[in-house]
């Protein structure tokens, strides 16, 4: 059987037993994981240097990322980084073989780079090189439960889980993760849903629940119909004081908190109107 281990950083990656095959990381995962005591075989970026937005410093460490490739750890960047010692991600020859370029995000990357690991394309069809050997995967921490990982990257990582299972790769994912599920559990038909099916009050709930160790549910994404959702949903401010608060921002931090308020709200029910408010901001 061969088993690689994809390790993001969200709550559940402390369920990470470091066991199956190779660990891969991703970002500035690998010091996540020294404080778990845990291993590293491989480190993933879709990065040149980034700066976080308070006060300009660098997100990425080179140093400490030279260190892991000089102590045998693989740094695989889809970029080309002065200074850095790492291995270019092999997007064109992956784009070729796979016939498309959907990826969300990092995972993306290395869910494409294990699947290309152990299979091969002939006769224009991608098939596994060893139909007979067991291959799994494990995802840890890959929890998209955040407003822009929901929205934006969840649907990628569901791509390429997709295309591995398609293939007859096993992949697991890892208890109070959102993937691969709807917003309420339940198949469309069965359960209709709207936007105000995704409470992001919930997953925060959700997210400290799997940090203390506590009972985790198979779904952490809630319906209306949990009396305690409801109750959360109640307690937001009513959509006409939102909407004034995101007028009133004075600048863009402001405007960017007064709009994750309103999407969490489920007060805006369309793209145009979410524009409209933009747009009568101070700051824009």
């Amino acid at each position: 059987m061969e088993q690689i281990t994809i390790l993001a950083m969200g709550e559940s990656r402390n369920q990470c037993d470091w066991m199956k095959g190779e660990v891969w990381s991703l970002n500035n995962g690998y010091r996540q994981i020294a404080m778990m005591k845990g291993r590293i075989d491989k480190v993933f970026l879709a990065h040149t240097q980034c700066y976080y937005p308070s006060d300009k410093t660098a997100i990425f460490n080179w140093s400490e990322l030279n260190q892991l490739a000089d102590a045998g750890v693989d740094v695989i960047n889809t970029h080309k980084v002065k200074g850095l010692k790492s291995k270019l991600f092999p997007y064109k020859r992956l784009v070729e073989k796979f016939d498309t370029e959907f990826y969300s995000d990092t995972v993306c990357y290395q869910l494409a780079y294990a699947v290309d690991l152990w299979t091969v394309k002939k006769n224009g069809r991608v098939r596994l090189k060893d139909p007979d050997e067991e291959h799994v995967l494990w995802l840890f921490g890959v929890d998209m439960l955040t407003l822009g990982e929901y929205q934006l990257e969840k649907g990628g990582v569901e791509y390429w889980i997709g295309y591995a299972r398609g293939l007859g790769i096993t992949v697991n994912i890892s208890k109070g993760s959102s993937l691969c599920q709807t917003a309420t559990g339940e198949p469309y038909g069965k359960k209709y849903f709207t936007m105000k099916d995704l409470d992001f009050g919930k997953f925060e709930k959700m997210k400290q629940a799997i940090r203390d160790g506590e009972d985790i549910p198979e779904n952490p994404c809630f319906t209306n119909d949990d009396p305690s959702t409801a109750t959360l949903h109640q307690k937001l401010p009513k959509a006409a004081k939102l909407k004034s608060t995101l007028v009133k921002a004075e600048n863009l931090d402001q405007a960017i908190n007064a709009l994750d308020t309103i999407m969490q709200s489920g007060c805006v029910s369309t793209t145009n109107e979410l524009l409209k408010m933009t747009k009568d901001a101070k700051c824009s």
